[in-house]
């Protein structure tokens, strides 16, 4: 995935480059890969036959921090589909990480026209520098 530094020759993780499509790229560690234990979903999760589960950062050249959206705003997941159809007004989001998945995902929410609540202690960011930039 273009946003992992192992995959970016010199690249750092936690440093920012410019992709050869010429967008700007956080570097980060190898995480969530398909079908690796890190994309699994925790062991005592109990998953309901009537949940959904959205996909995000399935493209390889293209991050995506948001659950609604690539990076690049040309992609949509199913997020808001879903929602709307479920007639679901109110997102509360949690999890990893607030500056970025959880802080994107929750500004491409209430520009959806979700009413829309992080929920702060159940989310951590990477650095406090980035996580200002969400509040």
């Amino acid at each position: 995935h273009c946003s992992f530094a192992e995959n970016n020759k010199g690249a750092q993780v936690f440093t920012e480059i410019k992709l050869k499509s010429g967008s700007k790229q956080m570097m980060w560690p190898t995480h969530c890969v398909q079908g690796s234990k890190g994309a699994e979903f925790h062991e005592k999760l109990v998953l309901e036959e009537t949940d959904k589960i959205v996909r995000k950062g399935t493209h390889q050249h293209v991050d995506s921090y948001s659950a609604f959206f690539d990076n690049d705003k040309k992609t949509s997941t199913e997020m808001q589909s879903i929602l709307k159809k479920e007639k679901i007004t109110e997102c509360y989001l949690v999890g990893l990480a607030f500056d970025y998945c959880v802080g994107f995902s929750a500004l491409d929410s209430k520009a959806a026209g979700f009413k829309t609540t992080v929920v702060q202690d159940a989310t951590r960011s990477v650095a406090p520098d980035s996580e200002k930039t969400m509040n």
